[in-house]
């Protein structure tokens, strides 16, 4: 079945050990291929760096997060990065939600996973990355990593010494947004463009900054394309500058909403509204959504006038709404309705399995239990067809078959015939 919409993660940590094949009867077996993973402490795993010269890799890792099952089951486990890492480097799995590892994702900053941390032997970082990559892409991270002209602490040295080279800083924060250190990146760019005299601001090379790596409608950069949007726009072309422009308010607006800040919301709504931003009014909207928070009659009321103002052509947005209604809503208009999103939602996706199983509930929902079978069934083949978890399908399903056995007339029995009695 579809998570709830609005999960929140979590955080923490643990080592894993990878044991070779013991000696005896099963001596010929070979090794299996792949990292082996260092067991201990994290004072074990310093200790074991500074003995063997290795600086230290660590899988800063959740039990629920998807991408880090994905890199442990294929990335990790092969040929090509198991040579390469436990050649160069002392390895580690670490669960940041157990044990040690609460204090080291508050230490190493880690709030997104998988986070690949690299350190030397005295605990101090040498260059990180966020999410999954492939062996590939694992084995090039890795020789970035000990590589001082590349990695993020010696990338951080070279901008020190040359603040204003601008190759060297677009590398490093390029690296910076990479690790997902926001707080050091804004604090960077901040410094880059406070280094500089405004009337330099539209610039080429500072555009270039701002466009990558402002994310903030307080940044002052940013602030001066705003009041010289015309010159921004007939430089780097309108398409761009706009397209800029509506990622920062965009996201900030969202941000808003979420955390209840009403006064920063009306500020970018009405930012939004004055430049005329590319679907800022349905952007709004959708915002207001969220501002309803455990309001769920306003939520589901807002939702309504959205999708009649607005309508929606995104298969996942279509699928978020239409569960939410199915979730919290018992009206006979807003469940119908929403049965409507969820079929365009799968039309326009091809079959989506989220989409699939959203439909089949809303079918159930709404009492159309032969549909609402089929749909189901055809959820847990896409499901079992694309690797997904179908069991809350199944769950579904099995009670699906269990209302229609209830609904199964029971069987008439014949009249006797007149007379047909024997007599006694």
């Amino acid at each position: 079945m579809n998570a709830s919409l609005f999960q929140a993660p979590a955080r923490f940590l643990f080592a894993c050990l990878f044991l070779s094949v013991s000696s005896g009867s099963f001596a010929q077996e070979q090794k299996p291929s792949g990292i082996d993973f260092f067991h201990g402490s994290f004072a074990e795993l310093k200790a074991k760096s500074a003995q063997t010269g290795k600086p230290i890799f660590m899988d800063a890792f959740t039990t629920w997060c998807g991408p880090c099952k994905w890199m442990a089951k294929t990335v990790f486990t092969s040929k090509e990065a198991g040579d390469y890492y436990n050649q160069n480097f002392i390895c580690a799995k670490v669960d940041m939600e157990k044990g040690e590892g609460i204090e080291l994702a508050k230490t190493y900053e880690v709030n997104a996973y998988p986070t690949l941390l690299f350190l030397n032997a005295s605990g101090e970082m040498i260059h990180r990355s966020v999410g999954a990559v492939d062996a590939a892409k694992f084995v090039e991270l890795g020789k970035t990593a000990l590589n001082p002209d590349l990695n993020l602490a010696g990338l951080a040295k070279k901008h020190q010494a040359a603040p204003a080279d601008f190759d060297i800083a677009y590398t490093y924060f390029y690296s910076l947004n990479d690790a997902n250190l926001s707080g050091n990146l804004k604090s960077a760019v901040d410094r880059w463009f406070g280094a500089q005299p405004p009337a330099s601001w539209a610039e080429r090379q500072n555009w270039k900054m701002l466009y990558d790596f402002v994310d903030s409608p307080e940044n002052a950069a940013f602030r001066h394309m705003v009041v010289n949007i015309r010159d921004f726009q007939s430089r780097y072309t309108a398409d761009s500058v706009n397209d800029k422009a509506r990622k920062v308010y965009f996201t900030d607006l969202q941000g808003a909403a979420y955390n209840g800040d009403l006064e920063r919301w009306k500020k970018d709504s009405a930012a939004i509204t004055s430049l005329n931003l590319k679907d800022g009014n349905r952007f709004i909207a959708s915002t207001t959504i969220i501002q309803a928070g455990d309001d769920i009659n306003l939520a589901l009321s807002r939702v309504m006038k959205f999708m009649k103002d607005f309508g929606s052509e995104n298969p996942g947005e279509l699928n978020e709404y239409a569960w939410k209604m199915f979730e919290a809503s018992e009206d006979k208009a807003q469940l119908a309705a929403a049965e409507s999103w969820a079929k365009k939602g799968l039309d326009l996706s091809g079959g989506d399995y989220m989409i699939h199983d959203t439909y089949a509930s809303l079918l159930y929902k709404n009492k159309k239990l032969a549909p609402a079978k089929a749909e189901a069934s055809k959820a847990i083949e896409r499901g079992r067809k694309d690797g997904q978890d179908v069991s809350g399908t199944e769950s579904l399903l099995a009670r699906i078959e269990e209302d229609m056995k209830k609904t199964v007339p029971a069987p008439v029995k014949k009249a006797a015939k007149p007379g047909s009695g024997k007599k006694k």
